[in-house]
C-alpha cells in the first residue's frame, strides 16, 4: 500500500460490502447478505496486522486490546439499541416490543448472534425484517472472533514460543477446523450461520494474509514489472464479486457461493496488497467514502429499514426505498464524523479511552436493565385494546400461552362415549383445536392432539371419530399417505392454510386514522392456489380458512367484528380470533354424526 497510511482500494472493497448489504435489507440484492463475508476478510486482514503489532512490541495487551476494538464499537451499538428501544415505545406491538427489548440486552452485550440462534434460528425468516438490530448478530461474531484469536499471541508469549510461527500455525489450525464445521454436515445451518466455530475461517483467511509477509513482497517482486496486469486483475476481481453477489439466479449452492466470496476477496486483497500504487480518482475516492464509513452506515440502515417496514409498510416501493436509503444518509454521515471518528481519536489517549469506557459501561447498565425490565413485562406500555392487553395486568407470553395450551391434550381418549377428535399438525392444528373449543360444540367432544402421526398409538387413531389435519405448506402428502395406510382415510379432514400479512406493526400504526378497524391486506396468490387446490381435492372434507375472511376485493381481514386483531403474528389466532373463526365457519360437517343422532 506504499506510503499511505489507508488505501482506496481497501475502502472500496468495504464499500462495495455495505453498498450489497443495505441492498438486500430493502429487496434490491438476493445475495448481498454476503457483503458480510467481505467485511469478515478485510476485517481479518487487518486485526492481524494489529495483533502482530502489537505483539511484536513485547509483552502482548490481551485486556487492553481487546478493550481498544471493542470501544470501536460499543458506542454505536449502545446508541442504536437506545434508540431503538425509545422508537419502538412508541410503535411497536407487545410481542415485537418484547423481542427487540431481548434484543437490545443481548446487542449490548455483543451476544445477539447467541440469542438470534436460540430464538429464530432462521436469518431469512421473514420475522427478521421486522427487527431492528437484527444485523447487529454479525459484530457478535465479530468481537467473539477477537476474543478467540486476541488470546494466540497472548499464549504464545506465555508459553516462550517463536511468536509468528506460532501465530501463524494456530492461526491456521484454527481456520482449517473452522472450515471443515462449516463445510461437513456437523453443525445445524443456524449455528453453523450463528456461531463462531464455523465463522471463525472467514477471519482467519484475512489474518492469514496479513501475517505473509514475505511470500507478499515475492509476489510484488514479480508482478511489479506488469503493473497494467495487475490492475487489471484487481479490476477483473472487483467485477466477479458484485457478479457473485449480485447474480439474480440461484444456480450455485449457497456454501460454494460464499466459499468464492472469500476466495476472491482473499485473493484480492493481496493484490492490493502488492500494488504500490493506489486509484487516486476523485469518482473512486468519493465512493471509497461508504467504505470508510461503513460501520456507521452498517449499524444505521437495518433500524431504519426494520422501522419503516414496521410502521408504514411491510412491502418497500421505490418511494419507501427512497426514504430509507435518504434517512440512511442522513444519519450514518454525521455517525461517522462526530461519533466514529471521535472514538478513534479518544481510543490513542489512554485517558480518553479510560472516560470513554467507563461510559459505555454505565449506558449499557442503564440501557440494558430498562430493556431488560421491559422484557420481563412482555413489552406492554399501553392499553391494546385489539389484543385484549391490559398494562395494569402483563403476563409475558401471552399469545403463544394460547396457541401452546393445546400441547396439554396430547393425551390419549378417556371417554369413549364421547366424541372424540383428534388434532394433527404444527401450530396451525393448535389454532383449529381453540376454535373448536371455543366453539358452541365445545361440550360435545373430548379433545387429542399430536404434532405428528407417528408419535401418535395407533389405538388412539382408531378410537377418533374425526381426525383433523391442519394443511401448512407442502407438508400435508406424507401424512396423508401414513393416515391412508392406516385405513382411517375417511375419518380425516382438512384444515387449509390462513396468513394475515407480513407483521401488524403497520396496520397498529394506522389505528387514529378513521377507518383503521377497517383494514385489511394483500395475499401472496399461492396462499389462494393451494386453498383451491385442497378444496378440490377434499370436498366437504376440506375446512376452507381463508375465504370466510376475504373480502369481495380479494383483500383479507385482519379484524374481527368487534374490533380485535384476529391474529398476534399474522399467522397464529388470537383468543378473539379463535373465537371469531368460531362464528363463522361451518363446523357441522364435523359433528354431522352426533348432530343427526341428536345426542
Amino acid at each position: 500500500m506504499g506510503t499511505k497510511s489507508r488505501s482506496i482500494k481497501f475502502d472500496l472493497l468495504k464499500a462495495l460490502a455495505i453498498i450489497s448489504v443495505i441492498f438486500y435489507h430493502i429487496g434490491f440484492q438476493q445475495f448481498g447478505y454476503l457483503g458480510v463475508d467481505i467485511f469478515f476478510v478485510v476485517g481479518g486482514y487487518f486485526l492481524g496486522r494489529s495483533l502482530m503489532n502489537a505483539a511484536e512490541k513485547g509483552k502482548f495487551p490481551y485486556v487492553s486490546f481487546l478493550i481498544q476494538r471493542i470501544l470501536r464499537l460499543w458506542p454505536l451499538l449502545l446508541l442504536a439499541a437506545a434508540l431503538s428501544l425509545a422508537t419502538g415505545f412508541f410503535v411497536m406491538l407487545p410481542d415485537d416490543y418484547e423481542n427487540l427489548a431481548q434484543s437490545v440486552v443481548a446487542t449490548d452485550f455483543f451476544a445477539n448472534n447467541i440469542l438470534s440462534a436460540l430464538t429464530t434460528r432462521n436469518y431469512w425468516n421473514t420475522v427478521n425484517e421486522f427487527k431492528p438490530l437484527m444485523h447487529t448478530w454479525y459484530v457478535g461474531v465479530l468481537v467473539q472472533c477477537y476474543v478467540v484469536f486476541a488470546f494466540v499471541p497472548w499464549i504464545g508469549q506465555k508459553l516462550k514460543f517463536r511468536l509468528r510461527r506460532f501465530c501463524l500455525i494456530a492461526f491456521s489450525a484454527l481456520s482449517t477446523i473452522s472450515l471443515l464445521l462449516y463445510v461437513l454436515p456437523i453443525l445445524p445451518e443456524p449455528d453453523k450461520f450463528y456461531h463462531i466455530p464455523a465463522r471463525i475461517f472467514e477471519i482467519g483467511i484475512g489474518i492469514i494474509l496479513s501475517m505473509l509477509g514475505g511470500l507478499l513482497i515475492k509476489w510484488k517482486e514479480a508482478l511489479g514489472t506488469r503493473r497494467g496486469v495487475l490492475v487489471a486483475s484487481q479490476i477483473l476481481l472487483f467485477v466477479a464479486l458484485i457478479f457473485l453477489i449480485s447474480f439474480p439466479i440461484d444456480v450455485i449452492p449457497a456454501m460454494v457461493r460464499l466459499l468464492l466470496v472469500c476466495l476472491l476477496t482473499a485473493v484480492l486483497v493481496v493484490l492490493i496488497r502488492c500494488d504500490e500504487q493506489d486509484w487516486d480518482y476523485p469518482v473512486l475516492s468519493q465512493l471509497s467514502f461508504f467504505g470508510r464509513a461503513s460501520f456507521s452506515f452498517f449499524v444505521w440502515h437495518q433500524v431504519i429499514v426494520a422501522f419503516v417496514k414496521y410502521a408504514w409498510t411491510a412491502k418497500l416501493g421505490f418511494e419507501h426505498i427512497v426514504v430509507v436509503l435518504a434517512l440512511t444518509l442522513l444519519v450514518s454521515i454525521p455517525s461517522y464524523f462526530f461519533i466514529e471518528k471521535r472514538i478513534e481519536t479518544a481510543c490513542r489517549e489512554d485517558k480518553s479511552r479510560l472516560r470513554l469506557l467507563i461510559g459505555c459501561m454505565i449506558c449499557c447498565i442503564i440501557i440494558s436493565a430498562v430493556g431488560m425490565v421491559l422484557y420481563l413485562r412482555g413489552g406492554v406500555v399501553r392499553d391494546v385494546p385489539e389484543l385484549d392487553v391490559d398494562a395494569q395486568n402483563v403476563t409475558r407470553g401471552m399469545s403463544a400461552e394460547y396457541c401452546d395450551r393445546i400441547y396439554s391434550y396430547d393425551e390419549d381418549f378417556t371417554d369413549l362415549e364421547k366424541f372424540n377428535i383428534l388434532i394433527l399438525g404444527n401450530s396451525f392444528g393448535r389454532d383449529f383445536a381453540n376454535i373448536l373449543l371455543e366453539s358452541q360444540y365445545a361440550d360435545l367432544f373430548e379433545l387429542s392432539y399430536a404434532f405428528e402421526v407417528k408419535e401418535v398409538d395407533p389405538i388412539r387413531l382408531e378410537q377418533a371419530d374425526r381426525i383433523i389435519f391442519a394443511v401448512y405448506g407442502n407438508e400435508f402428502s406424507a401424512l396423508h399417505e401414513s393416515l391412508t395406510a392406516e385405513g382411517i382415510k375417511d375419518k380425516v379432514f382438512v384444515v387449509g392454510n390462513k396468513g394475515f400479512g407480513y407483521n401488524n406493526g403497520n396496520i397498529y400504526n394506522r389505528r387514529f386514522q378513521e377507518d383503521y378497524l377497517s383494514s385489511s391486506i394483500t395475499l401472496s396468490k399461492d396462499y389462494f392456489e393451494q386453498n383451491d387446490r385442497l378444496r378440490a381435492e377434499f370436498g366437504d372434507r376440506y375446512i376452507d380458512l381463508l375465504t370466510p375472511v376475504r373480502n369481495t376485493d380479494g383483500s383479507i381481514r385482519v379484524f374481527t367484528d368487534d374490533g380485535k386483531f384476529i391474529s398476534q403474528d399474522c399467522l397464529h389466532l388470537t383468543k378473539a380470533g379463535a373465537k371469531y373463526y368460531s362464528r363463522i365457519l361451518d363446523l357441522s360437517p364435523i359433528f354431522l354424526p352426533i348432530l343427526e343422532s341428536g345426542d
